[in-house]
């Protein structure tokens, strides 16, 4: 491993983008450079002069025409830093007055929450699927002779999911707030 790599973790949620974007222009200003990202909130940061590194992120998957879409960026000074998970990250120097954006109107900041958003439906309905097995689950003779062990066990079980769930629909919402601020700019 390269002696001027350093490793940080911070989680960001999808709906925190701009947060995200924010806390890697100023480890940048900080001479760490973002060079990959790793799931579970891993960065991993190259060692430099400080620099104004504008970054921006997409959402993704990846598809065929992935040599089109980096393109795309690159032809308007973007550089590809990395991808995890879907995760498109972006950066070009910054100090020019203006913010740079890797999207220039409304509609295509909405379909990047859009695609969020989908991926947030997804996990839900696979979270209520995993749910619905779990408590269709039969008990175990252990859990009918010791019953405070079912209790505990499905009522962790049940309140987990629950809380798993509530925090999908709360992202969907916020999502869905930021999208309809865009439509009514």
């Amino acid at each position: 491993m390269k002696e001027n790599l350093t490793r940080k973790t911070k989680w960001f949620w999808p709906w925190q983008d701009q947060e995200e974007e924010a806390w890697l222009e100023e480890m940048s200003k900080h001479g760490l450079h973002l060079i990959k990202t790793e799931s579970w909130g891993g960065y991993v940061f190259e060692q430099g002069p400080p620099t104004d590194y504008v970054y921006r992120l997409d959402y993704r998957e990846e598809n065929d025409d992935e040599q089109h879409y980096l393109q795309i960026f690159a032809d308007s000074g973007w550089q590809h830093v990395t991808v995890t998970n879907g995760r498109q990250y972006f950066r070009q120097r910054g100090g020019q007055g203006k913010m740079p954006e890797i999207f220039t109107d409304a509609d295509t900041k909405i379909q990047k929450y859009t695609r969020i958003k989908n991926l947030l439906v997804f996990y839900l309905a696979l979270c209520a699927m995993v749910s619905i097995v779990y408590m269709s689950y039969p008990e175990s003779e252990t859990w009918s002779r010791h019953w405070w062990i079912g209790i505990i066990v499905n009522g962790s079980g049940i309140l987990l999911s629950g809380l798993v769930m509530a925090f999908l629909v709360a992202g969907y919402y916020k999502l869905d707030k930021r999208i309809r601020e865009l439509r009514n700019l």
